[in-house]
């Protein structure tokens, strides 16, 4: 063994003991901490530990145990009561509604009168709708620019529209400025100035959107429609026109006016933050000198009810066929009503509607079918169908058919038209939330003579309605007998729609094809060869073409 081997043995020997020294005292170290006494816990720590201890059992937490695979059912319905409101007349015939909702400083007026499209002197069609428009163009002492500055300076807003037999004004402001929209709408009730250069304005307007209409399919079907059903002279089925609107004078606008616009042939309602004290102060202020007069008679003619046929409108290049297939129908006040109602949605309203289920989910004829049922006061009409590819006219229209038959036949499915009266009762009750809605039900209720009583108890007769009820409305008034069938669409589907029946053919005016007027040529021969010659290039250009 070397020397140096010697000089090394003693510092190893010397390393290792260190490091046996070092961990036993660490080791000893580690036992002395870990039998080391717990310090007192403060005060704090110990408020602490105490508020995490379990509490006395609260009765008002469930231990009912829930199932993930379950699905849950519905909470325990709520008794529906109707809204509140207030109902009086004013001196001067002014029927009156007022709901309160103060949830925002708001009010919301809404003026309704029996009057509307219908009530249009005939080869005048467009008159109440052009008279609604012109409130607006001056009245008072203001005209069209000021009552716009007025009512925009502070948020407020007046608009008028006429319906089939109604005619409505409607405005809304903040509380603080009633007495601003109480007075220019009494301005516009009462002292309207009609301005002949703002009537031609909208007359021209009004040509530009008639025709305009032309390109929309669903609205020339629907209008062809209500002739069918109604009768192509009825006046719930006259459209304006270009014609009927240029010949409208401002004697016409005013006679109008004059005549149907009166108090006690009028419902107002207000709603929002009120009183009705305070409607009583804001009527008697702005439209107490509202004088009420003689209310002229109304005779409206029954329907007649055109033959079954296929009533076709060929539109060239149209991609999609417009398809209603349509019926009479009958009064708002009839007691069948609400079981054609009920119908009607079953059928082909909303996402849980037969059309819907097979038109779009079955077959993918198209995105979005329909039903409806129309809210006259002396008849009505109900409408199903949809718009549809050009090539699956006639099946789709034999999906609607079949629909119809098979609610004729044999009734409603149960499980689905308990669905859709549970969905119709929701959404109306829903729908009581806003005092708004419930003011037009209240309103419409006036102008159909129904009473307050129907309205309160809608949705018990919607509930109280069985398959044997639906299928008889659908026995009485949709058998194969009186359904008419209306389309809109190119004319190469005309072939596959004769085996629905005879076809009779419109123009895009809603005119008889075989006795349409022919439209006189505005330009002669020369003149038509001349604008070819120059579209070509003029006649140099052609003289100068060779032929080998």
């Amino acid at each position: 063994m070397t020397s140096t081997t010697m000089k090394q043995r003693p510092t190893t020997m010397l390393f290792w003991a260190l490091l046996l020294g070092v961990m036993m005292l660490a080791t000893s170290t580690d036992v002395v901490a870990q039998k080391k006494p717990k310090a007192k816990p403060s005060k704090a720590t110990t408020s602490k530990q105490k508020s995490n201890k379990p509490e006395a059992k609260d009765d008002r937490v469930s231990t009912t145990s829930i199932s993930l695979d379950e699905r849950p059912g519905p909470l325990e319905g709520t008794p529906f009561t109707f809204p509140a409101f207030e109902e009086f007349t004013m001196p001067n015939g002014l029927h009156v509604y007022v709901i309160s909702n103060d949830e925002q400083p708001i009010v919301t007026v809404n003026l309704m009168l029996r009057a509307g499209e219908a009530y249009d002197p005939k080869g005048k069609e467009g008159t109440a709708s052009i008279m609604g428009d012109m409130l607006s163009k001056g009245a008072g002492s203001r005209s069209a620019v000021e009552i716009a500055l007025a009512l925009d300076n502070v948020g407020a807003s007046i608009g008028a529209s006429a319906g089939s037999e109604t005619f409505t004004i409607s405005g809304s402001s903040l509380k603080k400025h009633a007495e601003l929209l109480f007075g220019v709408l009494a301005d516009q009730i009462v002292r309207p100035t009609f301005p002949e250069d703002e009537l031609t304005k909208l007359k021209q307007q009004y040509a530009a959107s008639i025709a305009n209409e032309r390109s929309q399919p669903m609205e020339l079907v629907q209008a062809l429609a209500r002739k069918v059903v109604y009768g192509f002279d009825n006046p719930l089925a006259r459209r304006k026109t270009e014609a009927s609107v240029s010949g409208i004078q401002r004697a016409d606008i005013t006679a109008f006016h004059s005549t149907y616009l009166k108090p006690n042939n009028a419902s107002i309602a207000v709603v929002g933050d009120v009183t009705a004290k305070e409607v009583k102060k804001w009527l008697s202020t702005h439209l107490g000198a509202w004088a009420k007069g003689a209310l002229p008679t109304i005779d409206m003619p029954d329907m007649s009810v055109s033959p079954a046929a296929v009533y076709f409108i060929p539109r060239k290049g149209a991609v999609q066929s417009g398809i209603v297939v349509t019926a009479a129908a009958p009064a708002q006040r009839d007691e069948a009503w609400p079981a054609m109602d009920l119908l009607a949605e079953y059928l082909g309203s909303g996402f849980g509607s037969r059309l819907f289920a097979t038109l779009r989910e079955t077959y993918s004829y198209t995105y979005s079918p329909f039903g409806f049922l129309t809210q006259g006061k002396r008849y009505n009409r109900v409408a199903l169908g949809a718009e549809v590819r050009t090539s699956v006219t006639d099946s789709a229209i034999a999906v609607i058919l079949r629909e119809i038959k098979s609610a004729v036949s044999y009734g409603p499915d149960f499980d689905d038209l308990e669905r859709k009266k549970a969905f119709s009762i929701g959404q109306y009750r829903l729908a009581m939330e806003s005092a708004s809605t419930v003011a037009s039900l209240l309103q419409y209720a006036w102008i159909n003579e129904r009473s307050i009583d129907e309205v309160r108890r809608e949705t018990d007769v919607i509930a109280s309605l069985s398959v044997a009820d639906v299928q008889r409305a659908a026995q009485r008034y949709m058998d194969m007998f009186n359904l008419r069938l209306v389309v809109v669409g190119d004319p190469s589907v005309r072939s596959a729609l004769e085996q629905f029946g005879p076809i009779r053919e419109f123009t895009l005016d809603l005119q008889p094809a075989e006795t349409a007027k022919l439209e006189p040529v505005r330009e002669s021969l020369d003149n038509i060869v001349a604008r070819y010659v120059t579209a070509l290039g003029g006649q140099a250009n052609i003289d100068a073409v060779t032929s080998s």
